[in-house]
């Protein structure tokens, strides 16, 4: 709730000292970051201006704050919800679907992604996903409508995730080629596929199932290693979690080299910034427990 207004930047000898009133004009927080983490945008990291939509973790129905639309917190939910999700349909105007000879699994695919648009209607977006299926089963995102919109456990979520993927190797010829590439994500009919792997990816993490998530989320990254990069939607910034998985099985170190090393995005894209610096904090507590150390550790970035 603080607006730009009430923050003054200040360069001091290559370093960027912000002064931000939290209470009162005479009680101000000094907030110094030096080394080259210096030079990201901390205003907006530090919450000087509103985070955004918490992406890519949806809650899925069950998962959801409240019951109806009449509790605003779970409409306003809805709505950020939809906001997200719905910026997916309008791949179905973009998308030309060159390499899917089939033109059964390219209406399905069109049919599937315009079912984004009704997030805040479930069931006519359930609807949607079924007659996609209908036309071809060759269709990931099909299956993941239905995950977002009537799975009832994160089990029955996992289901459908996993169909996703299962359909993916089937929408085109070129599959395995693509998903080599490293550059999955340019290639528009197979989105789908790599938001089922995401989706897995993710329910197995809320499963605790930490090990297999991990081999989901390798598979992300070998498909598309910046999952920040300027035409994709942040909706499958998979790095959000990543390093949380990381750490679940123990592995510190390489969850603080991979923050380290997609530093210069990771802390400014909304869809990581405010999980990663509470991911960081505690990797420096980890790293040692005393007070005032993980001052010393951020400014040695």
């Amino acid at each position: 709730g603080i607006s730009s207004k009430e923050m003054e930047e200040k360069k001091v000898e290559g370093e960027r000292v912000y002064d931000r009133t939290l209470l009162t004009p005479d009680e101000p927080v000094r907030l110094k970051v030096t080394g080259p983490l210096a030079q990201l945008k901390w205003y907006s990291a530090i919450g000087a201006t509103a985070p955004g939509i918490l992406v890519p973790d949806v809650p899925l129905p069950f998962e959801r704050i409240g019951t109806n639309k009449n509790n605003p917190g779970f409409f306003g939910e809805l709505q950020n919800e939809s906001f997200v999700l719905s910026s997916i349909s309008l791949e179905a105007t973009t998308s030309q679907f060159k390499d899917v000879p089939d033109k059964n699994i390219q209406q399905s695919l069109t049919k599937a992604l315009q079912g984004y648009h009704f997030v805040l209607d479930p069931q006519k977006a359930i609807s949607i996903a079924k007659e996609a299926l209908t036309l071809s089963p060759a269709c990931p995102d099909a299956y993941n409508l239905l995950a977002f919109c009537s799975s009832t456990s994160l089990e029955s979520a996992l289901s459908f995730y996993q169909q996703g993927e299962a359909a993916g190797p089937l929408v085109t010829p070129l599959f395995e080629k693509k998903v080599n590439s490293g550059k999955l994500w340019q290639h528009e009919e197979l989105r789908g596929y790599f938001r089922s792997v995401h989706g897995t990816a993710n329910t197995l993490r809320k499963l605790g199932r930490f090990e297999e998530a991990e081999v989901k989320y390798r598979l992300l990254y070998k498909m598309e290693g910046k999952p920040w990069m300027s035409y994709a939607t942040s909706w499958c910034n998979y790095f959000y979690h990543y390093p949380q998985v990381l750490m679940e099985l123990g592995k510190y170190e390489e969850a603080a080299t991979e923050l380290k090393k997609h530093a210069e995005d990771g802390y400014i894209m909304k869809s990581t910034q405010v999980c990663w610096i509470w991911t960081k904090a505690l990797l420096d507590y980890i790293k040692n427990p005393k007070r005032g150390s993980a001052v010393t550790e951020w400014n040695s970035w």
